[in-house]
């Protein structure tokens, strides 16, 4: 058995499995790309959008990215997670948001803090990346949100107002007849922007068709996995976080004892300093529970689902983020 007796650090670091204290580690999934941005949190470079083998152009994703200070620990909290009502599975988010909107005007404003973000994800050919040179020519998966979406549908489905002012459909996923995507983005009022996006005139992303099939078959990656139920937390696992984060949170419209009874009568425990849910949930226990004829009767709350709002400047502040 040979053995190479080249056992400099650089060579061998990997091998184990131990962290330096203080280390952290990234969640980042490095098929994803992310454009690059100078210092005025400005960037610019050229994308394709692509099928996958299975000519899926993209997929939606919902998801969250809740924040919290603590003032007695100074430090932040976060709860951020894909949610199962991405494939209408049950999710404690969107039950805890319907409660708190159902609640009162107050309980309204509030429950926009635990809103539900809205992203889709693509298979790119990076054309350009002036910032990441490397990238060129490269195929990553890319994650957007609505506003983006709404300018590519635009291009691809445009309304009979343009079409009668002369704009045809553009084939922005076709590797030969399609566009490319001249992403910008700039910072606007602290977040984000990519308004003076722009997509270009038909050209070939390949030199021939041959290439284009290979590329797309052999190189792209499929958008399936991240529709299917392994991708998400279980419900108790993400019910358990979700609390946990909701105890550290401090409530911004409604009074806190307001928040609390809502968590604990919504997920059957017991939070803030005294409050006890007033129906005490019990896998163990299939007796009614008997309720006091005294309480009064509860206006019927709306069949309400939570309205995603866009992440496109959420998610670029998360990204790279370790937690």
């Amino acid at each position: 058995m040979s053995f190479d007796l080249n056992l400099s650090w650089g060579d061998i670091s990997s091998k184990t499995n131990y962290k330096e204290k203080g280390e952290k580690k990234s969640y980042k999934d490095e098929r994803f790309w992310s454009i690059s941005k100078d210092d005025q949190g400005k960037g610019a470079a050229i994308i394709r959008l692509l099928v996958d083998k299975d000519k899926v152009p993209f997929i939606n994703i919902y998801n969250c990215g809740l924040r919290e200070y603590n003032e007695t620990d100074k430090k932040y909290y976060w709860f951020i997670r894909d949610l199962p009502s991405t494939i209408k599975a049950p999710d404690p988010l969107e039950e805890l948001w319907s409660a708190l909107y159902n609640h009162s005007a107050d309980g309204r404003e509030e429950a926009k803090n635990f809103g539900r973000r809205e992203s889709f994800i693509t298979n790119i050919l990076v054309v350009k990346d002036p910032g990441n040179p490397e990238n060129d020519g490269k195929i990553f998966l890319w994650k957007f949100g609505k506003k983006l979406l709404d300018k590519f549908m635009t291009a691809l489905n445009p309304s009979e107002q343009e079409r009668e002012l002369g704009e045809k459909p553009k084939e922005l996923f076709h590797p030969l007849r399609g566009n490319n995507i001249a992403l910008k983005i700039k910072n606007v009022a602290g977040f984000p922007n990519f308004d003076d996006t722009n997509i270009q005139s038909e050209s070939a992303a390949f030199k021939s068709e041959e290439e284009a099939k290979d590329a797309i078959l052999n190189k792209t990656y499929s958008l399936k996995e991240f529709c299917s139920p392994e991708s998400f937390e279980s419900y108790d696992k993400l019910k358990e976080d979700l609390i946990k984060f909701c105890k550290k949170y401090r409530a911004k419209k409604l009074p806190q004892e307001a928040f609390d009874k809502i968590v604990a009568d919504v997920f059957g425990v017991e939070i803030g300093s005294s409050y006890t849910p007033k129906v005490a949930r019990s896998e163990k226990s299939e007796e009614p529970v008997e309720v006091s004829e005294k309480v009064e009767k509860a206006t019927p709350k709306k069949e309400t689902k939570p309205t995603p709002v866009d992440d496109s400047d959420i998610d670029d502040l998360l990204d790279g983020l370790d937690i």
